[in-house]
């Protein structure tokens, strides 16, 4: 099932950050991930993989907004957010 990345973050509550008209339609991780897959970004031993990440969207705190270079979802506890969207 396709979801916008928009539509996403107002079931999550989350704030989006960038483009939010794009659809994701799966899950992957940070280094795996296609522009129609959302990842996430919650362990810092992760961070150097977000720079070049290819990711529709990434789940990720505020902290780390900046070094996104794909839209994202802004939120307070990434796992978790990224678990309740893979329930959606």
């Amino acid at each position: 099932m396709a979801i916008s990345i928009a539509q996403l973050a107002a079931r999550l509550g989350a704030a989006v950050q960038g483009e939010g008209t794009g659809q994701v339609t799966r899950a992957a991780a940070l280094a795996r991930a296609t522009p129609e897959c959302l990842s996430f970004l919650a362990a810092p031993r992760y961070r150097a993989q977000l720079s070049t990440t290819r990711a529709g969207a990434v789940v990720l705190a505020a902290a780390d907004a900046p070094h996104c270079p794909v839209p994202a979802l802004i939120v307070a506890n990434p796992q978790l957010m990224f678990a309740r969207a893979l329930e959606i």
